[in-house]
């Protein structure tokens, strides 16, 4: 079946909404359309990388150039397979003579192949019967062949030769075939065809390279190398691959009584584990090993992590991409011009083909993240300040053998906010990085969904209390918002916070004493605090002295001589729980209840703070009871912007 200048599924979706229209019409053509149109007839682009010998037949029309690797293509155009050209007549019009494989293979690129047909005896079989569907690899592919491929090939003694591997005993078009296709080959192996969405075909994790060449008695695709019979495990699953294969006799034992290894049995679907190698396991402390794998539920998700729920050769592999695993994290693959990583990991394309699925080996395990230690989640979230400083306290090791524990890790931006010498001196100082990571560390495992507004909990310093806070769908801690929320580890719970915690050193009295410049406000406030039943959490909003010197002349002669009213207006700028400027969304009022009257606090888009008629001076001051908003005005009116 000759492809007549095919055009692929999304560029004829793309040309059909072009010229669907005539307004459409008049939009100019992306240059790959018009390029293609350019060429005629039955012209087909072929991919190449620049400065490589890598070439790639997309039997397509039109085509975009595209990244392979990190390595952008380049499109030139060929006759579509079964075509030539013709003098003086644009494209492909000429119809090349039909030939049997071996002759369509040889035409194509794969006449080295073809040879060691003719050595390996079997020339007449390929030539007289049918039809088949050979998988040639390219002449290329035996530029490097070993002493073991030749005799595989061509063998000495009465044995198949492994070019029957190559070849299905009827035909078979890419078309007729799904994303994962098994067919058994001419050599008694099966060979499993996969599609991928970026267009790549593979036949055993080997990459098609141009297919569906049609010849009188078959199909000829060409592959990039010689397609191996030990890489295929003929009637085992991936479960009794591993069991059998002494490689894995680790991963065989964590194996044991899980579901992983009830779905890698079943035949019904196929899988690709990353497998773990003895010496992986081996990495791991040995207490850190046996907390992962006698806890059943982390077990399970890192044996999770490293299986994907569909067959993925690393051959296919073209740009970064996001593989789901079955417990449903995702790992990322990518490539370069050395090879295929997966999530950080370079890989080796070392395989082998079950009855369900393929099996890579890797050399260190891959965590998900309710495996992960604090040290590990931190790393993987790109923490690098914070990891810097954990590991400088020496508290990694400390931290991996608690039994719960929640850890509140301030971002990179966070900890950059720091003044440059104190950051330098958590980088260097043990005794001050070890107090920092301690304050940032609470027991027991609070996640959000246990979270209660207010309630204090104490630190791992056994000194300070973190006091929580909820605002709108909004969690923090003691000033801090949650940036992102419940990171499970092993043992860990972690919250990514925008700003570092710091103990307050201070009540609200003595630090607005200390800075000075609140004489009015501080003469009643201690009085005020004492008689509130308040949780022990407040915010305390103070107005400058300034600020009562701009009051009415009987207004602040009333504050100065009237007791009753003093506290009155003191009460009015007392809210009985903490409000911090850092949880709230810009463009939104927050009515905040006072012990007098509600008063609204809002960030406007250009990040100023106001609580309802005074704007903040300096916000977020963590003290004892709480935390202290410096305003510029008293909050004397009787409605602060709130309508009743």
């Amino acid at each position: 079946m000759a492809r007549l200048g095919r055009v692929c599924p999304l560029v004829l979706l793309l040309l059909l909404i072009v010229g669907g229209t005539e307004a459409a019409k008049k939009k100019k053509l992306p240059w790959y359309l018009k390029v293609g149109q350019e060429q005629g007839p039955n012209a087909c682009v072929v991919e190449e990388i620049p400065g490589k010998s890598w070439r790639y037949w997309t039997e397509c029309k039109y085509h975009n150039n595209r990244q392979i690797c990190g390595q952008k293509t380049r499109l030139k155009y060929e006759c579509c397979g079964g075509f030539h050209q013709l003098d003086s007549q644009a494209g492909c019009t000429g119809v090349n003579p039909m030939a049997d494989v071996l002759q369509t293979a040889k035409h194509y690129g794969a006449a080295k192949f073809v040879e060691f047909v003719e050595q390996a005896g079997l020339t007449s079989r390929f030539k007289r019967e049918g039809p088949f569907t050979l998988f040639a690899p390219i002449d290329k592919a035996f530029e490097k062949m070993s002493g073991d491929q030749r005799l595989r090939l061509v063998p000495s003694r009465q044995k198949n030769s492994s070019i029957l591997l190559h070849a299905i005993g009827h035909r078979v078009d890419t078309d007729d075939i799904g994303s994962d296709t098994v067919l058994p080959s001419l050599y008694g192996l099966d060979l499993r065809i996969n599609k991928y969405t970026n267009g790549m075909k593979t036949v055993n994790c080997v990459l098609l390279l141009r297919k569906d060449l049609q010849a009188t008695n078959g199909v000829v695709h060409l592959v990039e190398k010689i397609l191996e019979p030990y890489v295929v495990v003929p009637g085992k699953n991936i479960a009794e691959m591993i069991e059998s294969d002494g490689r894995f006799s680790e991963l065989a034992k964590a194996l044991e009584g899980t579901k992983c290894k009830k779905r890698l049995e079943n035949s019904q679907q196929s899988y690709t584990i990353l497998a773990p190698s003895d010496e992986a396991f081996q990495k791991l402390s040995q207490g850190k090993l046996e907390r992962l794998l006698s806890n059943p539920e982390i077990k399970e998700a890192l044996l999770e992590n490293h299986i994907i729920p569909h067959p993925t050769c690393l051959s296919a592999v073209t740009t970064k991409t996001n593989q789901r695993t079955l417990g449903k994290e995702k790992l990322e693959f990518d490539c370069d011009s050395k090879g295929v990583s997966i999530s950080g990991q370079k890989m080796r394309n070392h395989y082998q083909i079950g009855t369900n699925g393929l099996l890579y080996m890797i050399d260190d395990l891959i965590f998900p993240q309710k495996a992960m230690s604090a040290m590990q989640i931190a790393e993987n979230e790109k923490l690098f300040t914070f990891s810097h400083v954990l590991r400088t306290s020496g508290m990694s090791d400390i931290l991996e053998t608690m039994p719960n524990m929640t850890l509140f890790a301030p971002s990179e931006a966070a900890m950059y906010s720091l003044p440059k010498e104190e950051l330098q001196q958590l980088k260097e100082n043990k005794e001050k990085a070890r107090k920092f990571v301690m304050y940032h560390v609470v027991e027991g495992n609070l996640r959000s969904d246990s979270m209660v507004a207010d309630r204090s909990v104490r630190s791992l310093d056994n000194k300070n209390k973190l006091r929580v806070q909820l605002e709108l769908n909004s969690f923090g801690v003691q000033g801090a918002k949650l940036e992102k929320k419940d990171l499970g580890g092993s043992n860990a719970c972690m919250h990514i916070i925008n700003k570092p915690l710091k103990p307050p050193a201070e009540s609200a009295e003595g630090m607005l004493r200390t800075m000075g410049n609140f004489s009015y406000f501080v003469k009643g406030l201690s009085q005020v605090l004492k008689s509130m039943n308040h949780n022990g959490s407040v915010t305390v909003m103070a107005p400058t002295d300034k600020a009562f010197k701009e009051l009415p002349e009987d207004k602040l002669l009333q504050y100065t001589s009237d007791r009753k009213f003093m506290h009155k207006i003191i009460k009015g700028h007392i809210a009985d729980h903490m409000v911090t400027f850092s949880m709230l969304r810009p463009g939104l009022k927050y009515l905040i209840k006072t012990k007098h009257t509600p008063v609204y606090f809002s960030v406007d888009k250009l990040g100023r703070h106001t609580i309802g008629e005074a704007e903040v001076i300096q916000s977020d001051l963590t003290v004892l009871e709480g935390v202290v908003q410096i305003l510029d005005t008293v909050l004397i009116s009787s409605s602060n912007g709130h309508k009743k």
